[in-house]
């Protein structure tokens, strides 16, 4: 619902949300979102269909799953560019072609989860039962998820490390000044990196960690969500407290 709520905040607000710091986050928590809705519908999938004779739902959650899951992938990966790109204040176009990569790598991954879903009978987990697909999926999961963690810390001690140095040029007087936002850089880098690197393990936990990190570290979401609450509470439904409801 968390994930949900930013979705429509951001949408309903997008003139203030219109940066591409804005669209990758807006990437991320729609990943979030969808994977969740594949997750509680599998379930019911599962449980409704019998995996000897009719497979079809199962393969069809399966694929939801896979794509929805690099879909945050995508959006992990990009946040961690965009974040190194606007610290190093380098411009869009320039710097278009590594999100081009990323899309492009998630979207190969997809494609891929896709086909080994399709092609093989899936277990009650998810998984496919067939093989070599099952060993194609293991090597593959293992893959996206390494690559993801290992780029997304890079970017964010590589953020980190620029900051450090563009702070050391601050004059001697400031010194206080730059060991506080030093501090607060690191801070950030590294819950940022923490959270979004934890998608393999802990990816239903990442739902709930992650909208809620985009809360905090990003002002203007967290006021328009805000916004949005007070608009909401301030909704009522006129009620007539004197009406007779007795029967006649």
């Amino acid at each position: 619902m968390l994930s949900l709520w930013i979705l429509v905040t951001m949408v309903i607000g997008r003139k203030h949300f219109s940066d591409r710091l804005s669209h990758c986050l807006f990437l991320l928590t729609s990943g979030y979102f969808l994977w969740l809705a594949a997750v509680l519908a599998h379930y019911p999938v599962t449980a409704a269909t019998d995996v000897e004779a009719w497979n079809w739902p199962m393969r069809i959650t399966a694929v939801c799953e896979a794509i929805f899951s690099d879909i945050v992938l995508a959006g992990t990966v990009c946040v961690a560019l965009e974040r190194n790109f606007k610290i190093r204040q380098e411009s869009v176009e320039a710097t278009r072609k590594y999100f081009v990569i990323t899309l492009t790598v998630a979207a190969t991954f997809a494609a891929a989860f896709a086909l080994i879903h399709l092609s093989s009978v899936i277990n009650e987990s998810g998984h496919p039962m067939d093989h070599p697909q099952l060993e194609i999926w293991t090597v593959l999961t293992s893959l996206k998820g390494a690559i993801t963690g290992v780029t997304t810390a890079w970017l964010y001690i590589r953020t980190y490390l620029y900051a450090k140095k563009t702070l050391a040029m601050l004059p001697p007087e400031k010194e206080a000044l730059r060991i506080k936002a030093q501090r607060k850089v690191m801070m950030y880098c590294a819950l940022m990196a923490s959270t979004l690197t934890s998608i393999t393990g802990m990816i239903a936990l990442d739902g709930v960690i992650n909208p809620l990190m985009i809360i905090f570290f990003m002002p203007n979401i967290r006021r328009s969500l805000l916004s949005f609450g007070k608009r909401a509470s301030r909704m009522q439904i006129p009620f007539e407290g004197n009406q007779d409801m007795s029967p006649e």
